[in-house]
């Protein structure tokens, strides 16, 4: 499992800072915690292009593929949280 942690970084790694932090640190806090079905959602996830997934985390356009919408639902949560968190 850890080639494939290591190869999830590496994907979380994208061409925008916003996507880097938050990406990155859901998938250090909350990707073991995911079901091996949502494991496989996010992974198909990161395929997408940064201008898609900031659209579907950050503009609150809806995605083409349903199933994304609990996986964002989850990425957003975690954000607000982590965030609140931070600030206390």
């Amino acid at each position: 499992m850890r080639e494939g942690l290591a190869s999830l970084r590496w994907a979380c790694r994208r061409g925008m800072l916003e996507l880097d932090l938050l990406l990155g640190q859901f998938l250090n806090d909350q990707f073991m915690a995911l079901s091996l079905a949502e494991r496989a959602l996010f992974k198909t996830f990161l395929d997408y292009p940064d201008q898609d997934l900031i659209a579907w985390l950050l503009e609150n356009k809806e995605p083409p593929y349903p199933p994304f919408f609990r996986l964002i639902k989850k990425i957003k949560k975690y954000a607000l949280t982590a965030t609140s968190a931070q600030t206390v």
